[in-house]
């Protein structure tokens, strides 16, 4: 007979809650649209037209040369991640990045988030965090663990497949700063600019001290004094590439039903996990 599985149920009705920040900290942060989705604005698309049907009307005319039409039209632009005219950064990509975290800092982890077996993988993304090859992922559906019959303890907190989360990131609007379009790799980028933040929460179900610790470690938490800090986070598209790509920090706004100073010390003391300096 198999031993019992080792989880917390998911039926907790204590709740917790941050209302947390993320400062843009490079020169400038890409978090692209999901594939699939293209930005419509029905205002520019009507104004485009009216100068493409002019542009047009000259060059058949000959009043303009096929070098001078050349000028009127622009190479696609990767948009930022946005909805009805809001910048945001999508509450899964926050989290896994937070988890990913984790996961590579904590003992007796196994790897969901980050993926240690593709070929693509940045030489210097594995010279900051140095991912463990022999590390599984956890299989809740399958019965499989890293850890004999026990979910592994960050598992425990986001979820697998078939045992749901305790944790939620809503998405992080943008509440302050600017956004513009710049040349990258002969590609055009629309990015946030240096000083800008967003604002989102995260939602606790069912936590323990340490767990809600342990997603503050994710976040880059650290205890400065007796004061909760946070170290900066390599984020968004570029960030293993070019150092004015893809850095930013978070900051607490406030807490609901959790001490995150306190949270944080029984995380550190129950597992000691591996300190990372991202700051490349």
């Amino acid at each position: 007979m198999k031993a019992q599985l080792s989880f917390t149920p998911r039926n907790s009705t204590t709740y917790g809650k941050l209302k947390a920040e993320i400062e843009v900290v490079s020169e400038y942060l890409h978090v692209g649209m999901e594939k699939g989705i293209p930005r419509v604005d029905s205002e520019k698309i009507n104004n485009a037209r009216k100068k493409i049907d002019n542009v047009l009307k000259d060059f058949i005319n000959d009043r303009l040369s096929p070098g001078e039409v050349d000028q009127f039209f622009q190479p696609e632009v990767n948009w930022f991640s946005s909805e009805n005219g809001t910048y945001f950064i999508p509450g899964n990509s926050v989290k896994g990045a937070v988890r990913s975290r984790i996961e590579l800092s904590t003992p007796g982890s196994c790897y969901i988030s980050t993926d240690r077996r593709t070929q693509n993988v940045s030489s210097r993304y594995i010279s900051i965090f140095k991912p463990d090859k022999r590390i599984g992922s956890d299989n809740f559906l399958k019965e499989y663990f890293v850890n004999g019959r026990s979910v592994c303890p960050v598992c425990n907190v986001f979820g697998n497949s078939g045992l749901a989360s305790r944790v939620i990131f809503t998405d992080f609007k943008l509440v302050s700063g600017k956004v513009g379009i710049i040349p990258y790799n002969n590609e055009r980028y629309e990015v946030v600019l240096k000083g800008s933040k967003f604002t989102g929460e995260i939602l606790f179900k069912g936590l323990k001290d340490e767990e809600v610790g342990m997603v503050l470690f994710g976040m880059k938490a650290f205890d400065n004094a007796g004061k909760i800090s946070f170290k900066e986070m390599l984020f968004g598209r570029f960030k293993f590439m070019d150092r004015k790509f893809g850095r930013v920090r978070f900051s607490i706004q406030s807490a609901v039903q959790i001490n995150p100073l306190e949270d944080l010390k029984r995380f550190l003391e129950k597992y000691h996990p591996k300190e990372v300096n991202e700051n490349w």
